[in-house]
């Protein structure tokens, strides 16, 4: 049975090429393109980080990248189980008839009545309270007016993070700001991607050797080696 593997492998052994020769050329650490031979796909980042990988390996040998992406797509691609679908009409509900009860209006009116009456002469014999005059003492008006200064100091929003991503080869990226969810990209050589957030950015890099990161203006250096995944919180 032909596999996406087995027609790599066989045609890089006919045209005599070694994974060494593909590695060179496509800047995919050896290790993945072995996984990808013997369709060990599972040691990959992602679903998405083996198509491009499959697509750029088929390429390099001129086979026809479509054709061995729908081989993956049907022995390998993520199941479409479709889940049985609920109800659309749900059994309706049959509630009793209202029976209209003239006794229980007249007590909700008499009990309406007397509430307001009593609320209305309740008002009537109260007497307005004096009212007392207040000194008002400068100290302690100073102290409270330093304290609301400082109050509004606490409020006042902090610093905005910027985070610059550069891809400087193929390099796949999961990206996760604050509490959103997380964002996959697939980044070409060459491209960048500004984001910010508040409290921190937590990023999943399948590629550390081609990609570059620089936060809020400073670069975070050497982030490991090509091929290598690694896990980033910033800051």
């Amino acid at each position: 049975m032909n596999t996406p593997g087995t027609l790599l492998r066989s045609e890089r052994e006919k045209q005599k090429k070694s994974l060494n020769d593909i590695e060179k050329v496509l800047k995919i650490n050896i290790e993945y393109l072995r996984a990808i031979e013997n369709d060990n796909y599972q040691q990959l980042p992602a679903d998405l980080f083996a198509k491009s990988y499959l697509r750029s390996y088929s390429k390099a040998l001129g086979l026809d990248d479509t054709h061995i992406l729908d081989l993956y797509n049907k022995q390998f691609g993520p199941s479409t189980a479709k889940e049985p679908e609920a109800d659309e009409h749900p059994p309706r509900r049959i509630l009793p008839p209202f029976k209209f009860n003239y006794m229980y209006l007249m007590i909700i009116c008499i009990v309406i009545v007397t509430v307001s009456v009593a609320a209305y002469t309740s008002h009537l014999t109260k007497k307005p309270a004096a009212s007392i005059p207040v000194k008002v003492n400068a100290d302690i008006t100073g102290t409270n007016n330093a304290k609301s200064h400082e109050s509004a100091k606490e409020l006042l929003p902090e610093k905005e993070l910027s985070l610059d991503i550069t891809a400087t080869e193929l390099t796949w990226v999961a990206i996760k700001t604050d509490s959103a969810g997380p964002e996959e990209r697939l980044m070409r050589a060459g491209e960048t991607v500004t984001l910010t957030a508040h409290e921190k950015f937590v990023l999943k890099i399948g590629n550390a050797g081609g990609m570059s990161l620089i936060l809020n203006g400073t670069n975070i250096g050497n982030l490991g080696p090509h091929g290598q995944v690694v896990d980033i919180v910033l800051p």
